[in-house]
């Protein structure tokens, strides 16, 4: 395996996004300040001491804030577990450098990250410098690797708003890929920080769980103003992701922990299938950020994790307990609010290119104003990074400019 696929983050901000790197660095130099003026034990502070009025607030509401720079805030904000337990997330949001030339009052694109990790040290928001793209907390590598772009949104004038998810960087486990509790941090974020139209946007883990809001809105949310959607690369089919992908790695141990935490039954058939081997790999893999867990798994010969001769592909699919867990996450069964992109690269090496796009038929068929966006990226980047990454690579331009048109076209539909 090219060693330098075991840094796709890095790799990603390298290869994407150094054009825009240095109206980027001006940001950054200045969030970077702001954040390390602050101790460790400050910052741990703002998430870990539980806020007040969790238990009793309506979901989206903010329960702390904190500046951590020019037009750049922290935010801890209130929302729902899959059983309806109250919770809080943490998040920020960052104010436009630009006015917006479009129609009516300026959006709010709320960003959903890709995959970060497991640790609360990998949350976008807990980068000492947030707006850099490199952290070293503990022994974790935060890789901010979508800073780069905010500036892209900010600069044409719209509001910004990126969670951390549920359990990552506040107490408990970060449920990776679960449906419900990724699509209702995003939806919460919006409510928290949003005043008029919103977008959501999203690329992998990102792009699954702006899928998962732009579908609950209806339901969850229906007050919202949700008028268009990116979903990049989205692992709306959990089963067909996680049993076909061999590149997964550190992703599958993420996910196993995050739905073992929500299911004994599934907990319990992880219990039974993994080996000492195994379960130490997702111990390890459950305190660690993308990077150093791609440094230190990626490599990892599946079959060793387990004693029952049984392979990874086959407990996903056989084993009653663990796939009806993950049967349930499907997206791609309710009709979503606005308009959506749904992106993904005819040689995505990690998400499944087949289930992405039967996502975008499933919603069409369910009444969905849908297009698609099928773009692999350059030869290099794929030759670089993998489809996956490459995918991102191709995608962002056109999605970004897709977001700013619709935004605008729909508020002229609504003068």
């Amino acid at each position: 395996m090219n060693f330098l696929r075991l840094l796709t983050p890095t790799v990603t901000s390298l290869l994407l996004f150094a054009p825009s790197m240095p109206a980027q660095a001006a940001l950054s130099s200045g969030s970077s300040m702001a954040g390390s003026s602050l101790s460790s034990a400050l910052v741990a502070d703002f998430y870990e001491d539980e806020p007040e009025g969790v238990a009793n607030a309506e979901p989206g509401t903010v329960l702390r804030r904190e500046n951590i720079a020019h037009g750049v805030e922290r935010i801890l904000y209130s929302s729902r577990l899959e059983d309806g337990t109250p919770t809080y997330v943490s998040g920020t949001v960052m104010e436009p450098t630009e006015q917006w030339e479009g129609p009516g009052e300026a959006p709010t694109v709320v960003m959903a990250p890709g995959t970060r990790g497991m640790a609360d040290s990998c949350a976008p928001s807990r980068s000492k410098g947030f707006l850099g793209p490199v952290s070293l907390l503990g022994s974790s590598i935060n890789v901010n690797y979508e800073s780069p772009l905010y500036s892209k949104f900010l600069d044409r004038g719209m509001r910004l708003v990126i969670t951390d998810y549920i359990g990552l960087g506040t107490p408990g486990v970060h449920t990776y890929a679960n449906r419900l509790e990724q699509g209702h941090a995003l939806i919460d974020a919006a409510r928290a920080a949003a005043s008029g139209p919103v977008a959501f946007f999203g690329y992998s883990q990102g792009g699954g769980a702006a899928a998962a809001a732009a579908e609950l809105v209806p339901e969850y949310a229906p007050e919202l103003d949700l008028r268009a959607t990116f979903a990049g690369a989205p692992p709306a089919d959990l089963v067909k992701v996680l049993a076909g992908s061999p590149r997964l790695g550190p992703n599958l141990a993420y996910a196993i922990e995050g739905f073992s935490a929500r299911s004994q039954d599934f907990s319990a058939a992880v219990d039974e299938y993994f080996n000492a081997k195994g379960k130490h790999w997702l111990e390890e893999n459950s305190r660690s950020c993308i990077v150093d867990s791609s440094m230190r798994w990626s490599m990892t010969d599946l079959s060793e994790l387990t004693d029952t001769g049984v392979s990874m592909s086959e407990f996903i699919t056989s084993d009653e307990r663990v796939r009806s867990v993950l049967e349930a996450q499907r997206i791609g069964n309710l009709r979503p609010a606005g308009k959506v992109l749904v992106g993904s690269a005819p040689n995505d090496d990690i998400v499944d290119h087949a289930q992405a796009m039967q996502l975008a038929t499933d919603w069409q068929e369910l009444g969905g104003e849908v297009e698609t966006l099928e773009d692999r990226g350059g030869a290099l980047s794929s030759r670089v990074a993998g489809g996956h990454i490459a995918g991102l690579i191709g995608q962002y331009e056109p999605a970004i400019d897709w977001l700013e048109e619709t935004l605008s076209t729909e508020a002229e539909s609504a003068e």
